[in-house]
């Protein structure tokens, strides 16, 4: 897991990754085409754009065959810019397989206040759940 630096056991380098499984390191000019087709066969999700900000407690380095018991532990967690109420950068986790997006214009389900730098879940079913801290993204994932 990180400690907020680089880290190589991010789910760009994880064995659970289709992309570094098939293509290894991509070449230079190919980055897009690699990001977009980055997978992790564990999880069943796409992890495309933040496979270096993006990890989970199921890491293997790639090096090894993923064949290991593939029992899925822990939430996800991305690297992001802080929040309006944060000064640095946080560790955020995925609420199931809802990837969180920061910076993004929302009201707060907690406490209602508007914030431009916030938390935002687009569930897959259309609604979109907003919150102007992690304490309050926090919060509401332990009572969902």
């Amino acid at each position: 897991m990180p400690n907020g630096g680089e880290s190589e056991e991010c789910c760009f380098y994880c064995g659970y990754n289709k992309a570094f499984k098939e293509y290894g390191l991509p070449d230079l000019g190919e980055e897009e085409r690699y990001l977009r087709s980055t997978y992790c066969t564990l999880r069943k999700l796409s992890i495309w754009g933040h496979p270096f900000s993006t990890y989970c407690v199921n890491y293997v380095p790639s090096t090894l065959e993923a064949h290991l018991e593939k029992i899925i532990e822990g939430p996800i967690i991305k690297r992001a810019p802080c929040t309006e109420r944060e000064n640095y950068s946080v560790l955020i986790p995925w609420y199931k397989n809802v990837e969180p997006l920061v910076s993004a214009r929302v009201q707060c389900e907690i406490c209602q206040r508007k914030s431009h730098k916030g938390i935002r879940l687009d569930m897959p079913d259309g609604r979109k759940i907003g919150f102007c801290s992690k304490e309050h993204y926090l919060r509401w994932i332990a009572q969902a």
